[in-house]
């Protein structure tokens, strides 16, 4: 099908009325690309359009086509081009956008790198090609989205549609609204954007026992329903035995899910933190005294997660036969993510979600652990050890889960919401890889808004990589690069992969100073030797990204000079004392500075305001102050000629000691 800029008739595009959003956005896309004006319609028409056709979803067009509803793979879409017409089906209204979005991305050469109409590539062509075709496409991963509210600072009422729209045409299919504050503060635009538009599948509630059981309702008049601990009852779970809890908590779960049909998925999380579980005789007789492999914390390392599955058969098993088609998630996390030995598999509608949160980036989860491995292990560092288990548990869970099995990921680097460099996209691939092999229906990442640009590769790769597991990373990081940072494209492929090579073995978590420390001399002498002229938008963006690496920098000098005067004020020179403490002071007010300036309001700081900011770096300082230098630790090298954001201070290619 040819689609001329001049041609006398624009195509006619026809669809079914389920798929009317699906009908303009086809129109508004190709009245940029080539001009003219597309006519949509539900009526087919009496004989075929001067134009050419082009049907999206379930019409009486796709049909006599041949693009039957049986033809279309599960969770995908079908694409049929011959000479004067296009056929766009998929299973749904959903995936019939997906496979439109598809068709302009490969066609018309379209791109979505991050979420804004600013940042969206429509070339504007004479003439679109769309050579003859019949195309079957399927995700190798069934689950794959976002989390749309991670904190309700970030989550600005203007941006929820803009990252839901972003997602679908980037492929995803899974909006994530972790609190209930969120969704009954955004319901409306949610209800709009998510599902009346595009279909996509909304689950809501995460850590949400308190939700469920709010103990300023009901502890004071009935602790019984809260965990024993320590011969006292407190309000941290609840108590899994007790029969009033599961009649409360059901009752309350089938109010909300009376009141919020459009949901799919609802929560019945444990809450998040220490949390201790309930040790009454009842509760205690459930699963026998038992400690995890993977348990970071103390309070997560008694594994109870027979207690928890058996608690949520209960529930599941009381509200499926009025909610014969919801899905009830099932938070496996910290205390709960070792999986029970015996006697227990979920309940069929039940979907297994799992959150590796003690895990490291600078390996995929199908890394493992040789026995050098264990010789070299730095006793600081004891998530290494975990490595061996994480294949092991996702196939444990599988077995016992009828239903979906899903991550609920930190790729987006959360790190105290600072946003430093995340560079983990290769781990992220591999990721997927192993879901793939062990069945697992894939996952979505905390995110908000804030992140979209500081982490875009991430995003996209979280999109893409998850939807088709097997073109190289390198296919999908170029696609990005040149989507986003058009002519510069090369030099920001060469800083990140810097920051790739130096991701690796650092042991990096989503912390601060896990992912500062990927900031190396090399790193910055790069930045000294390629800098920026910025007269574009092309240019404004690789400057940056160049900005959030000199960022991270700015933030290991504060350390070091944190551990400096922590040194300085265990001694006696009053002196030296109060030269490190001024140094301390300057770099934050600097580091203030230089964020508030570059990064804060252009989505590369997860944080609303500069005080916010102000307030989480004092965090960071005051951190740093109480914690034990890990081993592999050493101070930033600055190399020669290297002024940090200005400090006025360039490197002597010496360690940076403030």
């Amino acid at each position: 099908m040819q689609i001329s800029r001049n041609a006398k008739a624009a195509p006619t595009v026809v669809v079914s009325e389920q798929d009317a959003f699906a009908g303009e956005e086809c129109r508004r896309y190709l009245q940029r690309i080539v001009g003219g004006d597309c006519p949509v319609m539900t009526a087919e028409p009496d004989k075929p359009p001067e134009g050419g056709l082009i049907a999206l979803g379930a019409t009486k067009s796709a049909n006599r086509a041949g693009v039957t509803a049986e033809t279309v793979p599960a969770g995908g879409y079908r694409i049929l081009a011959a000479d004067s017409s296009v056929v766009v089906r998929g299973d749904s209204k959903l995936t019939t956008l997906h496979g439109l979005y598809h068709l302009l991305a490969t066609r018309a050469g379209c791109a979505w790198p991050v979420a804004g109409p600013e940042y969206e590539v429509v070339p504007q062509l004479d003439e679109l090609q769309i050579p003859p075709c019949d195309e079957r496409i399927a995700p190798d991963l069934p689950v794959r989205g976002l989390e749309l509210d991670r904190y309700s600072w970030t989550s600005f009422d203007e941006d929820d549609g803009l990252m839901i729209d972003w997602m679908v045409k980037n492929g995803m299919n899974f909006g994530m609204v972790g609190t209930f504050q969120g969704w009954e503060r955004k319901k409306a635009r949610y209800l709009k954007e998510a599902r009346e538009r595009r279909g996509l599948e909304l689950s809501v509630g995460l850590h949400t026992f308190n939700h469920w059981l709010p103990p300023d309702k009901y502890f004071a008049e009935h602790p019984e329903y809260y965990p024993l601990v320590n011969g006292e009852r407190k309000a941290t779970q609840v108590c899994t035995s007790n029969p009033e809890v599961v009649d409360i908590m059901t009752r309350n779960i089938a109010a909300f899910l009376e009141a919020n049909p459009e949901v799919s998925v609802v929560g019945i999380g444990a809450n998040d933190g220490p949390g201790r579980w309930c040790e009454c005789p009842a509760c205690e007789r459930i699963e026998p005294l038992r400690f995890s492999p993977i348990g970071y914390r103390a309070w997560a390392s008694r594994v109870k997660s027979k207690t928890y599955c058996l608690f949520c058969n209960k529930l599941i098993e009381r509200l499926a036969p009025r909610f014969p088609k919801k899905r009830f998630s099932i938070l496996l996390y910290t205390a709960t993510l070792a999986p029970p030995e015996e006697g227990v598999e979920l309940h069929p509608q039940a979907d297994a979600l799992l959150a590796f949160f003690e895990r490291m980036y600078d390996r995929p989860l199908a890394a493992g652990i040789t026995r050098e491995d264990y010789k070299t292990m730095d006793p600081d560092r004891p998530q290494e050890a975990r490595y061996k288990h994480y294949p092991s548990i996702l196939e444990a869970w599988r077995k016992i889960t009828p239903g979906r099995v899903y991550l609920h990921e930190y790729y987006m680097g959360t790190n105290a919401t600072l946003n430093m460099p995340f560079p983990i996209d290769e781990v992220m691939r591999e990721d997927f890889r192993l879901y793939r092999s062990l069945g697992i229906d894939g996952g979505y990442t905390q995110s908000a808004m804030p992140d979209t640009i500081a982490y875009g590769l991430n995003f996209y790769t979280a999109a893409h990589g998850a939807r088709s597991c097997d073109p190289p990373q390198d296919q999908v990081r170029d696609e990005f690069f040149r989507a986003f940072y058009g002519r510069h494209a090369a030099a920001a492929g060469e800083l990140h992969a810097l920051l790739r090579e130096a991701l690796k073995d650092s042991h990096a978590t989503f912390s601060v100073l896990g992912t500062m420390e990927i900031v190396r001399p090399r790193i910055l002498a790069w930045l000294r030797d390629h800098p920026v002229d910025v007269r574009t938008e092309e240019d404004a963006r690789l400057q940056g990204f160049y900005d959030r690496v000199e960022y991270a920098a700015l933030f290991r000098m504060l350390y070091d000079a944190c551990f400096a005067a922590r040194d300085a004020l265990g001694g006696h020179n009053v002196e030296e004392r109060d030269r490190a403490v001024a140094a301390v002071d300057r770099i934050e007010e600097r580091l203030n500075e230089f964020a508030a300036e570059h990064l804060l309001g252009k989505r590369m700081l997860h944080v609303p305001d500069a005080d916010e900011l102000a307030r989480r770096i004092g965090g960071q300082r005051a951190g740093a102050f109480r914690m034990k230098v890990p081993n592999r630790y050493t101070p930033l090298e600055i190399p020669d000629g290297v002024d940090i954001a200005g400090l006025g201070e360039p490197g002597t290619g010496a360690p940076h000691k403030s």
